[in-house]
């Protein structure tokens, strides 16, 4: 007896961890909690946030520093003699220096050695030169800085097409959010429906078994034939098939919301929802022009808008480039024994002109004119389609609304016809078939109902989504 207490125990701590209960809203925010598509495009989002940074930083000078260190035992050794250096005077007549050459007073011509040589009137005496130049511990270092004053519209376009391309990444991870939810909602309404018509076709073969009883009894005592016994049971058979199916139906339903949402649903599976019809989901007169704001509409413009910025960074390769740059450095080292520190500062301008590149700007600006015209030519044909679609649901949605508005009919003409088929074969004023077909009816009716209802929703986010009103 203890043993049972405690197993009864166990399974109540149990069995509510293996309990989950759904509604709509839960699942979407699981579904964007978990989606691997959502997280992709998160990804994409900040990276292209990260590129616009980098692009925009191209407005501002370049800052950087260079350091080199050169170790060398040995140094570096010059020495020459000692001799006698030629001199030279200032002459009057030349305005400048010339050679101080000995000149023959008889001929007024310099005076030549043996060796065919000039003499000099003097010489200077150079007592020689000893040089060492030590790279023992030398170091250069200096700080760049570069500014681009004229870039031909590169960097400015390039920033642009950076901006338009974060804002795209944000358009596209709001069109996988839309996409996503809209499969999530439609995926819990199908399980919704299903769960439904589990219950439907367990009400049918509840109602098609008390049939079977009652006929059962009556043929027992020989009050009807056989006949119409077996035309119950077979009912009953058909009964107990479609249960099959629909639970077959609520485990691959169950599957498919389970890959949405990111969490098992194998264990006690409440949902907290019916299916409701939202009347003021769309209260707008649509237009096949309301387009602007979906997203799709948004990404092609945004193509083209960066193949028009792409053709003018083509361009600037006619254009010249401007910039200057300034630089400061310090070098260290060693002249015969003696430490030496040299500080240097520059300041430069460049100018580039392109004159000729055998046909490579050309063709670049032709390949970047066809990709605008190419875009151009897409974005057309995508708000033509996109039109297309906005009519084409919209109609959708009126047929929908109006299986639903036949369909609630329909199991109100169902519901009494089966209550008067009912009275009547307990009266005996109708045969077994009328009856069985009654409820044949019946449940045909709320079934079709079902299905309406999600063609109604799916029909109702498709429009929503196709103006660009879900989220």
């Amino acid at each position: 007896m203890k043993r049972v207490i405690y197993i009864s125990l166990l399974l109540m701590l149990v069995l509510p961890i293996f309990s989950v209960n759904l509604d709509v809203d839960k699942c979407k925010n699981l579904a964007l909690k978990n989606s691997e598509e959502i997280k992709i495009a998160e990804k994409k989002t900040d990276a292209a946030g990260y590129k616009k940074m980098q692009y925009r930083s191209n407005f501002l000078p370049k800052i950087s520093l260079n350091a080199s260190y050169l170790y060398k035992d040995d140094p570096l050794e010059y020495s020459s003699g000692d001799g006698y250096l030629p001199t030279y005077v200032y002459s009057a007549e030349a305005g400048d220096i010339v050679p101080n050459l000995l000149i023959d007073p008889t001929t007024n011509q310099p005076v030549y050695d043996a060796d065919g040589n000039a003499i000099f009137n003097e010489y200077a005496y150079f007592p020689g030169l000893d040089l060492s130049l030590s790279m023992r511990n030398a170091y250069l270092a200096s700080i760049n800085v570069k500014q681009p004053i004229f870039m031909g519209g590169k960097i400015i376009n390039a920033y642009k097409m950076s901006k338009i391309g974060a804002e795209a990444a944000k358009v596209n991870y709001d069109r996988e959010k839309e996409n996503l939810l809209i499969e999530t909602e439609l995926a819990y309404w199908r399980l919704v429906s299903i769960d439904q018509k589990i219950k439907l076709t367990d009400r049918y073969e509840n109602l098609v078994s008390e049939i079977v009883k009652q006929l059962t009894d009556a043929y027992e005592v020989g009050m009807i034939q056989k006949n119409n016994l077996l035309k119950a049971k077979v009912k009953i058979n058909e009964a107990r098939l479609n249960q099959q199916k629909a639970k077959h139906g609520k485990q691959l339903a169950t599957l498919a919301l389970e890959r949405l949402i990111g969490i098992d649903l194998s264990g006690n599976l409440t949902l907290s929802d019916s299916i409701v019809i939202d009347t003021n989901a769309l209260t707008q007169e649509i237009s096949d022009e309301m387009y602007n704001d979906r997203k799709d509409f948004q990404l092609l413009s945004a193509k083209y808008q960066i193949s028009e910025k792409e053709k003018s960074i083509a361009f600037a390769e006619y254009l010249p480039e401007i910039a200057i740059q300034a630089s400061y450095s310090e070098m260290r080292y060693e002249l015969n024994g003696e430490e030496r520190r040299k500080n240097d500062a520059t300041l430069m301008a460049s100018f580039s002109m392109p004159i000729f590149s055998w046909g490579e700007t050309y063709s670049k600006n032709q390949q970047a004119k066809l990709k605008r015209d190419g875009a151009k030519l897409e974005l057309e044909k995508g708000i033509e389609l996109m039109k297309l679609e906005i009519k084409k649901n919209e109609f959708a949605l009126e047929d929908a609304k109006l299986r639903n508005t036949l369909a609630l009919s329909s199991v109100e003409q169902a519901e009494e016809n089966l209550r008067i088929a009912q009275d009547n074969f307990e009266l005996n004023r109708s045969t077994t078939s009328d009856l069985l077909e009654a409820q044949t009816e019946w449940q045909k009716a709320k079934s079709e109902l079902l299905d309406a209802q999600i063609d109604q929703k799916q029909a109702t986010l498709l429009l929503l989504k196709s103006i660009g009103k879900l989220i």
